[in-house]
């Protein structure tokens, strides 16, 4: 353990009191998500501890100064505050050809395979992925809180069969129907497209 985090004299931040083990969680999350936002990793931070306010939201704002006075104490290096990023309503996406429905696959699964999944990395993919997401799945797409990662599912050939979304919000959260005092896993969710009609 960080013998910054060893040598804390208080591990109350702001009425809230933090095991030095969760101080050291805190620390590799903000480690290895540098790049999301400030208000992305607080979301983040709460889902892992569990803080809420009596309405059930997230308790971002005092999350966030607690991890500005972790920052000073030198045991994290938050992500550079982004001025100019101000969040309104999520708008509605527009539809290209590109996500239209395709042609029917009725097909055995072993004629499908191998499968594979092609991470949704960049502008342009994360655009895509977040297109097919909004016009197929029954939900549509939601603004995406905390670390993740959006894959495609493919198959031989390149088609696009599916999307599939891993998210470390409860990774760090004690199970919840478990007594074992265990971790959960990240959670996932996967959206088979409709015109995939038999894969069996």
């Amino acid at each position: 353990m960080d013998p910054r985090i060893t040598a804390l004299k208080s591990t109350t931040f702001f009425g809230r009191r933090l095991t030095r083990r969760q101080i050291a969680d805190i620390q590799e999350t903000v480690a290895l998500f540098p790049a999301i936002s400030r208000n992305e990793l607080g979301h983040t931070i709460c889902e892992h501890l569990n803080w809420r306010a009596p309405s059930g939201r997230n308790r971002v704002a005092v999350c966030l100064r607690m991890l500005e006075e972790l920052e000073r104490l030198g045991i994290l290096t938050l992500p550079a505050r982004d001025e100019a990023q101000v969040r309104g309503p999520q708008e509605a996406m527009a539809r290209s050809e590109r996500t239209a429905p395709a042609a029917a696959i009725a097909e055995d699964l072993a004629a499908l395979m191998p499968l594979r999944l092609s991470i949704a990395a960049g502008k342009e993919e994360g655009g895509l992925w977040n297109e097919f997401v909004a016009r197929h799945h029954y939900l549509g797409l939601h603004r995406l809180v905390g670390a993740h990662l959006r894959y495609f599912l493919l198959d031989r050939h390149g088609r696009p069969l599916g999307c599939l979304l891993f998210a470390r919000a409860s990774l760090s959260c004690p199970a919840a129907t478990s007594g074992s005092g265990g971790r959960r896993k990240a959670s996932a969710s996967t959206s088979i497209w409709s015109w995939v009609t038999r894969v069996s």
